[in-house]
This record gives structure tokens, sequence and C-alpha cells, in this order.
């Protein structure tokens, strides 16, 4: 009996990653072909709101992204909830290092990113400079895309064109 309830718990346990695998199967397909690129730390946008890293993110897949965002600023900010930052362990594997848990404001956008299009936007950055960190985006169907590994600028720069 305990064997029978061990084996349908498991059972059940995989439901939801099946279903995950598959909403996110074309996502999935489309990350190799998705860069995500740190551009620096924005001066002026880290004195109206905490999300001062600046990003660009391209979209050379064959299927349109979206991302939740707040639009009253110089650039999208990425919606906190959605992103995380993450850090490269010792043993080459990573963990969140940035994550957020609430935000008291949701996003009064879902931005759409065509095939062959490209965004610049604001998110979560780090002070240190001599580790290697990623950012992580979560689309709206909750699938994720990852940044190759950068390492933060150490000072605030402005960054040109915002």
């Amino acid at each position: 009996m305990k064997r029978l309830l061990l084996t349908l718990g498991l059972c059940l346990s995989a439901i939801p990653a099946t279903s995950y695998a598959h909403r996110c199967s074309k996502e999935n397909a489309a990350a190799e072909t998705v860069t995500i690129r740190y551009l620096g730390n924005d001066e002026a946008q880290a004195k109206i709101f905490s999300q001062e890293g600046r990003y660009e993110l391209r979209n050379q897949s064959r299927i349109s992204l979206s991302f939740a965002v707040y639009t009253k600023y110089a650039l999208p900010v990425l919606y906190p909830m959605d992103t995380t930052v993450q850090i490269q362990n010792t043993e080459g594997g990573w963990s969140d290092n940035v994550l957020s848990l609430s935000h008291y404001e949701a996003p009064d956008k879902v931005l759409r990113i065509k095939p062959g299009g490209s965004f610049q936007f604001f998110a979560d950055t780090r002070d240190s400079a001599d580790k290697d960190y990623r950012l992580g985006i979560r689309t709206p169907k909750g699938c994720w895309f990852y940044s190759a590994p950068f390492r933060f600028e150490h000072t605030k720069r402005k960054v040109s064109g915002s």
C-alpha cells in the first residue's frame, strides 16, 4: 500500500512539471536566439527608482515575447516580481542573489517584442564588480530567459541615450 501511495504521489508531482515544460516549449526552443546584455548603470535612473541597471534584450527567435513593465520612466522598467539577478557559485551553478518576493505596484503594461525586435530596459543591479552574475526574466506565461554571465560596474555612470 505504501508503495502504491508513493508511486501515485510521484506521478501526481510530475504533472505540473509536464504542463510547465509544454507551456514553455516554444520559449525554451527560442532561448538560444534571445540575448540579454548588461549595458551599465544609469545614474539618473538611480535617483528616481532602484532599478538602475540598463539592459538590452534582442529577440532573434521566430516567436513574439512578452514582458510586464512600468512605462512611466525614460525606459521600460521590468516588473521586479518577474526578474532575478543570479550569482555564480564556486561549483559553477547559479543561485538567486536578488529576487523580489513582493511588490506594491502592479506593472502598467505588457510589452510585446516581435521576432527581430529589441528593447532596452531597466532592472536590478548589484554593487559587486568582482563576481559573475546573470539576469533572469520571466514572461507572463512563466517562462524564463537568462543573460550570458557578466560583471556589474563598480561605479555608477550615466549611460548614453538616457
